[in-house]
């Protein structure tokens, strides 16, 4: 590993933390299946009521989620060697809610053709990119280009391997999580049933992602690692935030889409295959300085 030695320069040795230099996914390895995260059957079935024409579009239409050797969405296995661009994200990377042909990933590996390594993983933070990239590059995977869609502010890893004053406070289930990822609004199944009716969970949610701002310079200097070690690594990144494309005039028909020609709407609550087609032209043109048309 190149950085090595920046690693002894902080006391981090394979011996202590190899587990956070792992390269695996969040799902489980060669696992094919129908629905995925936040895109389920019982809220395909609430939306004929709440979103009747994205429920007539799916009706009968079904989605493949395709898990490699490595727990990432992809229609092959990621092998020591292999050469590619890198794609880091969310859900929105992954393409939850969507056929895989139709994520940012694809269609942008398919417009540059080259194979593309998508480590998007639903749910997760700008702190996962990090780690999937350091990860991904002790692994063995060859990039020269790696392409970022930051996720939603307010997400985080925390390492709870050694962390005994915090893992009272969760479940059975999550009691030997390694590492710990917190998301707004989904976060009260970690807790015990002690905790829960103590009412510290509130306490202990609103220290994680009570604050926007510091949500924000997270994401910013998380950023800034990610390019550092891509540069060190002798890759270039590019880069575009969600909370920056959230704010684009095409929000509601990229959220929806249904009527738009050629247009596929995300199963779920995720943007519409508009949204991809937008952030692939994005970094078409950052990558060759010209106007898409």
């Amino acid at each position: 590993m190149v950085y090595k030695k920046d690693l002894r320069k902080q006391a981090i040795y394979e011996d202590n933390m190899g587990f956070w230099f792992e390269f695996r996914g969040k799902y489980v390895p060669y696992k094919n299946q129908l629905w995925s995260g936040s895109d389920t059957e019982d809220s395909h079935l609430r939306s004929e009521k709440t979103h009747p024409e994205k429920f007539r579009y799916w009706k009968d239409r079904s989605i493949n989620y395709n898990y490699n050797n490595l727990g990432f969405r992809s229609d092959f296995n990621f092998k020591p060697g292999m050469k590619g661009d890198l794609y880091l994200g969310c859900s929105f990377t992954e393409g939850i809610g969507l056929p895989l042909e139709c994520t940012w990933p694809s269609l942008l590996s398919t417009e540059l053709g080259t194979r593309g390594f998508n480590l998007g993983t639903g749910g997760y933070s700008i702190d996962t990119c990090f780690r999937y990239l350091v990860a991904a590059h002790n692994f063995g995977l060859k990039f020269k280009r790696v392409f970022l869609l930051v996720p939603p502010p307010n997400r985080y890893e925390q390492i709870i391997k050694d962390n005994s004053m915090f893992k009272p406070f969760l479940n059975e289930r999550h009691q030997e999580d390694i590492i710990f990822h917190t998301m707004p609004n989904m976060m009260n199944h970690y807790w015990s049933d002690n905790t829960i009716l103590s009412g510290k969970n509130e306490l202990i949610v609103g220290y994680l992602i009570g604050s926007e701002s510091n949500a924000l310079i997270n994401s910013y200097k998380t950023t800034l690692a990610i390019e550092a070690f891509t540069k060190k690594v002798g890759a270039k990144l590019y880069y575009r935030s969600f909370a920056e494309l959230n704010k684009h005039p095409m929000r509601k028909a990229m959220k929806e889409g249904v009527s738009k020609t050629n247009t596929v709407p995300a199963r779920d609550g995720h943007y519409s295959s508009i949204f991809h087609e937008s952030l692939k032209n994005l970094f078409m043109k950052e990558l060759f300085k010209k106007p898409i048309l």
